[in-house]
C-alpha cells in the first residue's frame, strides 16, 4: 500500500503500519508524481522506516539521483522508477535520430537500460498501452544491467541526440 503525494503521510503512515500489524498489508511505500517533490520524499524517508519509494526518473528527469536514490539504498528501501522515459517526452525527443551501438535495439530499451544501472532501482515503471512497446520494454530487461561506464556512454548519447 502506497501513500500517494505524500497526502497527510503521518495520519496515513500512522494507519498502514497498524494494518501491517494486523497482517491486512505487506509493505508500505511512498510515491510522488511531481518534479521537484525529492526534498519533501528524502525528509520523510529519514526520518520514517518505509518499504519503498516511488518517483520519476529518467535522463529528463534526474532528481531522484541527486540524494534519493543514495538514501534509499543506505536504509533499504526499494526505489520504483516511473516515467522511465519522461512521461514521453524523452523518447519523443529521440525519434528519428540514430541509436548509438550500445547493445540495445531501440532508444526505449537504452533509456530503461540508463534507468536500471542504478544500483538502489529495484524496477523501472514504463506506462504503454501498446503490445510491441511492452515487447520492446521487456527486451531491455533480457540485457546485462549496465555498470556506471556504460552508463555514462548512455548518457553520453542522449546529451549528443540532442
Amino acid at each position: 500500500m502506497q501513500i500517494h503525494n505524500l497526502v497527510d503521510w503521518p495520519t496515513q503512515l500512522k494507519t498502514l503500519r497498524a494494518w501491517r500489524d494486523q497482517g491486512r498489508i505487506k509493505y508500505i511505500g511512498l510515491t510522488h508524481y511531481a518534479v521537484g517533490a525529492s526534498e519533501e520524499l528524502l525528509r520523510v524517508v529519514a526520518r520514517e522506516k518505509v518499504d519503498f519509494v516511488q518517483y520519476a526518473l529518467s535522463l529528463e528527469e534526474r532528481e531522484a539521483t541527486d540524494r534519493l536514490l543514495q538514501v534509499c539504498g543506505d536504509r533499504g528501501i526499494a526505489f520504483l522508477a516511473n516515467r522511465p522515459f519522461g512521461g514521453g517526452g524523452a523518447l519523443r525527443k529521440l525519434r528519428g535520430r540514430p541509436l548509438p551501438q550500445l547493445g540495445y535495439d531501440s532508444w526505449a530499451q537504452l533509456l530503461l537500460a540508463w534507468v536500471l544501472s542504478f544500483p538502489e532501482v529495484t524496477c523501472a515503471i514504463p506506462g504503454t498501452s501498446k503490445v510491441e512497446h511492452v515487447r520492446d520494454n521487456l527486451a531491455a530487461a533480457r540485457k546485462p544491467v549496465p555498470d556506471q561506464a556504460l552508463r555514462q556512454e548512455i548518457e553520453l548519447a542522449w546529451r549528443r541526440s540532442g
